[in-house]
């Protein structure tokens, strides 16, 4: 199903039809980007959950080790709404799982990450929780607790940004499960009964073929 959506074939291109070549620059950066994050590849691979879970989350950030453009992805269970309407989602958070084992132990890491508009500008703030359970959520820690954090800010203000940094991604038709929530369904939410269903006759089916088969 989301081969069909999309696949490594596709061609993503700016401006091919304007023939002044203005989009020329653009186009090549942006396809630089691409290559750096494999975006093709990626894209294709988190669709697949994506449709069964509903939605599927993209954030651009500026990695200063390479200098690069890179993408974070977040599937449906990771990405919260803060402030939303049916048509779009304006603020949210973000949850992205580390784990840590130190001797005997294991350590489940949370960081969150909050967008929001505070007095009309953009702000991400970062929040790092600890916990040996991998069901909860813990007891919030310093972002230094993990190398990779280390060099991050608690909050960072972005300027002259006019629009959310991160992009959601919801499957096509109506929420008909919420219907007052921006976030998509699963392709297979609104027929799990009817799987259901159909899993426990083809479950009793066997059973009676097994059941013959030893009475034969």
């Amino acid at each position: 199903y989301a081969k069909v959506m999309f696949n490594e074939q596709a061609e993503i291109t700016i401006g091919k039809d304007d023939k002044s070549k203005k989009y020329d620059e653009a186009s090549a950066w942006i396809e630089s980007v691409f290559q750096h994050n494999d975006f093709k590849r990626n894209l294709s691979k988190y669709l697949e959950p994506a449709m069964a879970l509903g939605g599927l989350v993209v954030r651009p950030y500026f990695n200063d080790q390479s200098g690069q453009v890179e993408f974070s992805w977040a599937l449906p269970d990771a990405f919260f709404p803060l402030e939303s309407s049916t048509n779009k989602i304006s603020q949210c958070a973000m949850a992205f799982k580390t784990i840590k084992t130190q001797g005997n132990k294991t350590f489940y890491y949370t960081l969150l990450e909050f967008h929001e508009w505070i007095d009309g500008e953009y702000w991400v703030s970062m929040e790092l929780y600890e916990s040996e359970k991998s069901n909860v959520l813990g007891m919030q820690v310093s972002l230094n607790t993990l190398k990779q954090y280390e060099e991050f800010e608690a909050a960072v203000h972005g300027e002259e940004i006019e629009r959310p940094i991160f992009s959601y991604f919801k499957t096509a038709g109506f929420n008909n499960i919420n219907p007052y929530s921006p976030l998509g369904v699963g392709v297979y939410d609104n027929c799990k009964r009817t799987l259901d269903r159909l899993n426990k006759a083809l479950d009793a089916f066997d059973h009676e073929i097994d059941v013959g088969k030893r009475r034969v």
